[in-house]
């Protein structure tokens, strides 16, 4: 519980050589997000955008039992609190790349909030479940489209039909977790992921993210892909970035 004797606390915001983490701070509520923590969410946001040496965001929650419940859904107020979503929508779209340190299970809004970061880290004995239609809820149109982007039709409609729990191996067999491993190890697999995104180069990453993301690739996104390719490849060269690449044996590429 907090000082005043609640059970939910607001994210918690910190920053250390370059690496962001933001942690969901009421483990008693099973970490669900109230509209209140939606505000702290998007100023945590607005302060990363604006420092230019943060350079991965982590999320996470709080305690060993659930990362995130999603969100409030006594604050939906029948469907029209459309900021939740428009957090999600953000959090996706957000620049800087994005690592999902799921210390728990997850449920709801909560597995949508994971799809929205790049890559997703599990811990084992954790489950998930999107028990919408059993709450006589329809998903909104950004979660419907994330869900099918990234898991595909069958498996969306697997998990959104049922409402069933899937255990943590099956959520790295489906693609939702892009690896598995015990509690004990859940902070070193994350270092690990977030090491490797420190040390490319950040114009790329925002690049690379915000054509990834795209729904469909017309002929002008194609066109603008191929324009940041060659940007990119002249700006690695001038800095001596490319000349400068080894692999593991030490040998240039």
């Amino acid at each position: 519980m907090t000082a005043d004797g609640s059970l939910q606390a607001p994210p918690r915001l910190e920053v250390v050589n370059g690496r962001a983490t933001i942690t969901l701070s009421a483990p008693a509520a099973h970490n669900r997000i109230t509209p209140s923590d939606l505000e702290v969410l998007a100023q945590h946001l607005d302060e990363l955008e604006s420092a230019a040496q943060t350079r991965v965001v982590v999320l996470t929650g709080s305690g060993e039992k659930t990362f995130c419940s999603g969100y409030d859904a006594s604050s939906l107020n029948a469907g029209l609190d459309k900021r939740w979503e428009a957090l999600l929508d953000r959090l996706e779209s957000f620049a800087t790349p994005t690592i999902c340190a799921m210390n728990g299970s997850i449920y709801g809004g909560g597995v949508d909030l994971a799809l929205c970061c790049d890559i997703r880290i599990g811990v084992t004995g954790s489950k998930m479940s999107m028990p919408t239609a059993r709450l006589g809820i329809n998903l909104y149109p950004g979660g419907m489209q994330r869900f099918v982007r990234h898991l595909g039709t069958a498996t969306t409609k697997r998990l959104l039909l049922t409402g069933l729990p899937i255990d943590a191996q099956e959520m790295a067999r489906i693609g939702f977790l892009c690896e598995l491993t015990d509690r004990a190890n859940l902070a070193d697999a994350v270092q690990k992921y977030a090491d490797a995104i420190i040390q490319c180069e950040p114009r790329v990453l925002a690049t690379t993210k915000r054509f990834l993301n795209m729904p469909h690739w017309r002929s002008d996104t194609l066109a603008a892909m191929r324009d940041a390719h060659e940007q990119s490849i002249a700006a690695s060269a001038a800095s001596g970035r490319l000349a400068g690449w080894k692999n593991k044996d030490g040998n240039s590429k």
